[in-house]
């Protein structure tokens, strides 16, 4: 620094601190604002969500139907979902019911989501998701099927969208789509009973389509 600066930094300091004396109220409102503001709207936002799948009963009964088969089949695929951290979400799932009369489907899976927000949304739980899955089913076979229980794991990912019905509502709907990938855990095969239906396959769902879609359709309320 030579000496000629010094007396225009002399000169300047006094106006610079006093600019800097009359913004920095205006910049710490602002701060405090931001700061004080965000959290507020994220905390007050809810963080557990529960959710019903209507999607697998259309589905059920429209195959069912396809096939031939007569009644009304009621799967019931629900789920709880947690908000960990900012973004993320872990979920419980349950499958009662499912499958049909022959080949009854119960299970659990758990999810764990990565939220890709919608522009300007703040409310947990709600955006663009991808969603590894792990999963367990145990399969009761009878009618068609010689009586035998059957246990499979699954690992696959879902690619999805959860959102509010309309602004603010606690209501929201998730339309999700993916592969599962399935594997017998028992020895023994499931065998068809052939004397009862002769074209049936001698192998389970399960066994003859190891690589399967998945999807949800669901309903829920988030709290």
């Amino acid at each position: 620094m030579d000496r000629f600066s010094l007396p225009l930094i002399g000169k300047l300091l006094p106006t610079v601190i006093a600019v800097l004396a009359l913004a920095s109220p205006v910049l710490a409102q602002s701060t405090s604002s931001v700061v004080a503001e965000t959290p507020a709207v994220e905390s007050a936002s809810p963080r557990n969500a529960i959710r019903f799948d209507v999607g697998s009963v259309l589905v059920h009964n429209i195959v069912n139907n396809a096939f031939g088969y007569s009644g009304t089949l009621f799967p019931i695929l629900a789920s709880y979902e947690r908000q960990v951290g900012a973004r993320g979400g872990l979920v419980a799932e349950g499958l009662a019911n499912g499958g049909n009369s022959w080949a009854r489907r119960v299970g659990l899976s758990v999810q764990g989501r990565y939220y890709f927000r919608f522009s300007r949304s703040k409310a947990a739980l709600t955006g663009l998701y991808v969603a590894p899955v792990v999963a367990f089913r145990t399969v009761s076979f009878s009618g068609y099927y010689k009586p035998i229980r059957q246990h499979y794991s699954g690992v696959g990912a879902l690619l999805g969208a959860q959102a509010s019905l309309k602004p603010r509502s606690p209501w929201f709907i998730d339309v999700a789509a993916g592969l599962m990938s399935w594997k017998r855990l028992s020895q023994a095969k499931a065998v068809g009973n052939t004397s009862l239906n002769p074209s049936l396959s001698q192998e389970s769902y399960y066994d003859t389509h190891p690589t399967d879609f998945d999807g949800r359709l669901g309903l829920g309320f988030r709290f």
